[in-house]
């Protein structure tokens, strides 16, 4: 669990969305926070005892050896790691540029990789925890989305191949999770409709499906929950003395369509298998599947 008092929370991506609002309701709470951001002079919040703003780019790393070279040098004990910088590309698989897909996973996935590596000694040195925001979008994947869902299914495998990997380590004292949001009501749809309208090619014969699914999206957002109740699930879980592996925060309808898409997978799996199951079989070997 995070000292309050003593200990400071990194978090990137914070010019907009969760990042900025999850800043302002961690001061409001009584953390202290080193918000980052490309430029930090995005980040527009009035100066405060427990607020610390510092650039960082998480794709280059001289920028993020520069961050932790600050740190040390304010001898400031980091308690906690938020991966929340990310972008969203949306269009058909077949047409975004690959300069956007490669931009993507540097920000979504390498930068929360490069992360981790390079802020672990800090956070081993205060028994510290990394928070990675993955989302809905890395547990099934929505036509026009594939390339953004391709990055969280990512964020996901990291998350989940280190969650078990740092528990194998003996000399660890770093946890970490992730949080699942489904849609929510951020600026990061209207980024993502402005560069998909002004620099991709859209096949013709797709036209009218990438529109409609982007009216569905972007009304999907606009009446989505707001970055609050993501950040009031960052506060609950940087106080937790222990964390699971993942926390999925989506509305009542998107926990529904997650779990569909999980089990139609594990349907999918055990019916082409030479050694499925029978449900009698499933029931013995997976005892909360008689509990669902």
């Amino acid at each position: 669990m995070l000292d309050k008092n003593t200990q400071w929370v990194v978090l990137t991506g914070c010019s907009s969305g969760i990042g900025l609002t999850t800043t302002k309701i961690l001061i409001e709470e009584g953390f202290n926070v080193i918000a980052t951001a490309r430029q930090p002079d995005t980040i527009g919040l009035a100066n405060h005892e427990r607020l610390r703003t510092h650039q960082l780019d998480v794709t280059d790393e001289i920028s993020i050896d520069e961050f932790i070279a600050w740190i040390t040098r304010q001898e400031l004990k980091i308690g906690a790691l938020i991966n929340n910088a990310g972008i969203l590309r949306m269009g058909s698989t077949l047409t975004i540029p690959m300069e956007q897909i490669r931009q993507m996973f540097e920000i979504n996935v390498f930068g929360s990789l490069q992360m981790i590596r390079k802020m672990l000694p800090l956070l081993q040195a205060n028994r510290g925890r990394i928070i990675n925001i993955s989302s809905d979008s890395g547990l099934s994947t929505q036509p026009y989305t594939t390339i953004y869902s391709m990055s969280k299914y990512a964020i996901e495998s990291l998350t989940e191949g280190l969650y078990y990997e740092l528990k194998e380590l003996k000399s660890n004292t770093v946890d970490i999770c992730m949080i699942e949001p489904g849609n929510i009501a951020t600026s990061i749809m209207e980024k993502a409709l402005e560069q998909m309208t002004t620099t991709t090619e859209i096949p013709t014969e797709l036209q009218t499906q990438i529109k409609q699914k982007l009216e569905q999206s972007t009304a999907a957002f606009k009446n989505s929950r707001s970055p609050e109740y993501i950040s009031n699930r960052i506060v609950t879980l940087l106080l937790e003395e222990e964390v699971n592996l993942r926390y999925f925060a989506g509305t009542a309808d998107e926990t529904k369509y997650a779990i569909q898409s999980l089990l139609e997978q594990v349907h999918q799996i055990n019916q082409s298998s030479a050694f499925g199951l029978s449900r009698e079989e499933l029931q013995k070997e997976f005892k909360f599947i008689t509990n669902l």
